[in-house]
């Protein structure tokens, strides 16, 4: 019997110690979100970069398909070192299964899709989201203490991206685009005017990969940001320790004179040898409010140079939420709720003043087609990918562009996954304000010291949402796996009971009761399920990815190849081809990049060749009917070219009508 026990003890001791190591893990990964993942994802034409040195791990984003990697192993490590908690409740598990529903909400976005490249990546995208909200959910739930170490992960991370971005700001745009011009004069190929646009403007996005989408992680942060600078000694002591950090590493030579840079060491060290000692309450509070105005300001700074509308939009509807939740007078409610509507009509309007209103009046325009989409396949949807090529053959909006998504959330979900999709889109956008008002419905009476700082603390948490939520109904938000992670933890840390408190003792539920089968289905089902699909699914598109890349630096089609070619026969190319056909033999991707290499090389019976190939594994974009035309006029084939280029035209009328009458001009 006791060896029995002494067996228990010692199982029950390693499985502490793997959750402690599981918890680190799961720490280290939320703060690496916003600094490695914020790269948009769902884009398969775009390849992705594969840091092969240290200093590019360091330096470069990681692969989006690595979160979800990263995050269905720490929860097979949680269901293998775990056992389902007895005080778990459907009530706690409503927002962890609003994000298990939305993956599943994925899978009928392939029914319909004419390439699968896109529904391949949403389903590895969308299954790591649930597989780290379980692994969130399960650790809060056993380790109580985390929940404030995993606000202070994403604190400090919002300061490292502040900082970026100021640095950006200052530095980066000079550097970036001196680099640009370089390899558009060696390599004579042309970057995106989206791209030039962006850095001729200034317009702040590293470390994301686009403008809007920092502006949005920013948005989703500030709250907490505040709540913690003056309300957490701990997350206090930890933004000026990093400050310091900072500041000493960029004020380090040969940008500074030997004896400044010793005296900026030696001012940061005496401030944060104040800090790391106990001071007084009194003192935390000036020395708060002197790291909130700095923190903050920094932050809106960097905000305002994304110049995303959007984004002034989601802050100012924050704004009025957070002040409606407070309790303050109405009187005063009104004069600060009025002073931030005109303050968010001043930013819109004075970015207007600089801007034209194309960018808006087009969002409009991929809304209304969404919206027919949605009716004409309302069960499931046209397939994920299938907005683009839908949207091309019915866009209203002059002009050749042609987004792959509805820059919406439910929109997009409702209009390439059908009703399923937009349901569960919509229970994920309310259901943390469901739990939030729940929580909240007496508000900030009557309640102890420790209450009142929790309830503030869920106020953060559901104003940031509350921006961030607006935001993702006029962008893509919801493809940017490191804002939707941090995201998913903030509402895992509200949809607890309180900060420091044990969930156990105050979970409101019998613990002599039996576990229900819906948490059984979601640990022992469910939860495996989605971890393996994750990791199968981005392993392969990793693999694909790889090759991928190798095949277009090989061939000379990276844009940021440098002036040094690479030697390669047309066997080795061949090899490296037939490798891609191997891995993705539905994907049209590596044929379309190979025509482009015929056509660079002018031989254009392989360039048809090749089109022909990528048209049988997509069969409905209208680029590829256009690009065979080119190359069957190159080759003679008159008629053909013509029926090719009318064909674009019927699923391009905008983007090819005026370039057909011009070719053809003799024949119409």
């Amino acid at each position: 019997m006791s060896d029995n026990r002494t067996t228990l003890c010692k199982s029950e001791q390693i499985c502490t110690k793997a959750t402690g190591v599981l918890s680190v893990l799961a720490l280290f990964l939320l703060f690496l979100l916003p600094l490695k993942f914020g790269i948009i994802t769902g884009l398969p034409e775009v390849s992705n970069t594969f840091p092969a040195t240290i200093v590019g791990v360091i330096l470069i984003s990681w692969p989006p398909m690595l979160f979800s990697i990263f995050s269905a192993m720490l929860l097979l490590g949680v269901l293998l070192c775990t056992k389902p908690l007895e005080y778990d409740n459907e009530n706690r598990l409503l927002l962890p299964l609003s994000w298990v529903l939305l993956f599943i909400s994925v899978l009928p976005g392939f029914l319909n899709a004419s390439m699968f490249d896109f529904a391949i990546i949403q389903t590895a995208l969308f299954a790591g989201y649930a597989a780290f909200c379980l692994v969130i959910y399960r650790l809060i739930m056993l380790r109580p203490d985390l929940k404030i170490w995993f606000l202070n992960a994403i604190v400090l991370s919002t300061v490292i991206v502040v900082f970026m971005g100021l640095e950006q700001y200052l530095y980066g745009f000079k550097t970036t685009l001196a680099y640009i011009y370089k390899q558009e004069q060696e390599t004579g190929v042309k970057f995106s005017s989206a791209m030039m646009s962006r850095l001729l403007q200034t317009r702040v996005f590293t470390p994301f990969s686009i403008c809007n989408s920092l502006a949005a992680h920013l948005i989703l942060t500030i709250p907490i940001c505040i709540w913690g600078i003056l309300k957490s000694k701990f997350i206090l002591k930890s933004v000026a320790v990093l400050i310091g950090i900072i500041i000493l590493f960029m004020a380090s030579p040969p940008a500074t004179s030997r004896p400044l840079f010793m005296l900026i060491v030696f001012c940061i060290f005496c401030v944060l040898a104040l800090l790391l000692f106990r001071f007084p309450e009194k003192k935390q509070k000036y020395i708060s409010l002197l790291f909130l105005i700095a923190v903050i300001g920094l932050i809106l700074f960097v905000l305002r140079y994304t110049y995303s509308r959007g984004a002034f939009l989601g802050l100012g509807a924050a704004s009025f939420f957070f002040i409606m939740l407070t309790p303050i007078k109405p009187k005063y409610k009104i004069s600060v709720a009025a002073l931030i509507l005109v303050g968010s009509f001043f930013m819109i309007t004075s970015d207007l003043a600089e801007r034209s209103l194309a960018s808006m009046n087009v969002r409009f325009d991929y809304y209304k087609v969404a919206l027919k989409i949605f009716f004409n396949h309302p069960l499931f949807g046209t397939g994920w990918g299938d907005f683009f090529h839908e949207y091309t053959k019915i866009k209203a909006f002059p002009g050749d562009e042609a987004p792959h998504m509805p820059h919406n959330m439910i929109l997009s979900f409702a209009s390439q996954a059908g009703l399923f999709g937009l349901l569960s889109a919509i229970m994920l956008f309310t259901t943390p304000f469901y739990i939030f008002f729940r929580k909240f419905k007496n508000g900030f009476n009557k309640v102890s010291r420790d209450d009142r700082l929790w309830q503030w603390l869920n106020v953060a948490i559901i104003t940031g949402w509350a921006g961030w939520a607006i935001h993702s109904l006029i962008d893509f938000n919801i493809q940017i796996p490191g804002t939707v992670a941090t995201a998913i933890t903030m509402l895992l840390i509200m949809n607890a009971s309180k900060l420091n408190g044990q969930e156990a003792e105050e979970a409101d539920v019998d613990l002599t009761r039996n576990r229900s089968k819906l948490m059984l289905l979601l640990w022992y089902g469910i939860g495996p399920l989605i971890a393996l699909i994750a990791v199968i699914a981005s392993i392969h598109q990793i693999r694909y990815e790889v090759a991928l890349v190798r095949f277009n630096e090989s061939a000379n089609l990276s844009v940021f190849r440098t002036n040094i070619k690479k030697t390669i026969n047309e066997e080795q190319l061949e090899f490296m081809l037939n490798d891609c056909c191997r891995l993705a033999p539905y994907s049209p991707i590596h044929w379309m990049n190979a025509a482009k290499y015929a056509e660079q090389n002018q031989k254009w019976g392989i360039m048809e060749k090749y089109l022909k190939e990528a048209l049988s594994k997509s069969p409905e974009r209208a680029s590829l009917y256009y690009r065979l035309s080119c190359a069957q006029l190159q080759l003679g084939k008159i008629t053909s070219a013509r029926d090719n280029f009318r064909k674009a035209v019927e699923l391009f009328p905008n983007a090819y009508k005026k370039k057909y009458e011009e070719i053809f001009k003799d024949q119409l």
